[in-house]
């Protein structure tokens, strides 16, 4: 092949590779434009459908009140020794004491056997 044929071979794959590039420019402002399109039609749904929305939460609730309860009500055990609500796992496991504990615990000797 001569130097002619090989710069032309090369300005064909720099101008795919561009067009390639704008390509995906392109499909990431599609997929923004998109996404902002969603977040607006989710809005409208929900100010449109917002009294259907409310009863059918309430219903729900109402069915599985028993249920609802139960799962709010159970406890766990951490390994610090305190008992607290499932739900409150996260914010014990950031508590002061729990920390204090966890460190205290991961700093004394191990007693050999």
């Amino acid at each position: 092949m001569t130097d002619t044929q090989n710069t032309r071979i090369n300005e064909i794959e720099d101008q795919i590779a561009l067009y390639y590039e704008e390509m995906k420019n392109m499909k990431a402002e599609i997929t923004k434009l998109q996404k902002e399109k969603n977040t607006i039609k989710n809005k409208l749904w929900k100010q449109k459908n917002k009294e259907h929305t409310s009863e059918y939460n309430k219903a729900n609730y109402q069915d599985n009140k028993d249920h609802i309860k139960a799962k709010r009500s159970e406890l766990f055990e951490c390994e610090c020794g305190i008992a607290c609500l499932k739900t409150h796992k996260s914010r014990h496991l950031k508590s002061k004491y729990h920390i204090n504990f966890m460190e205290a615990k991961t700093c004394e000797p191990v007693a050999d056997a």
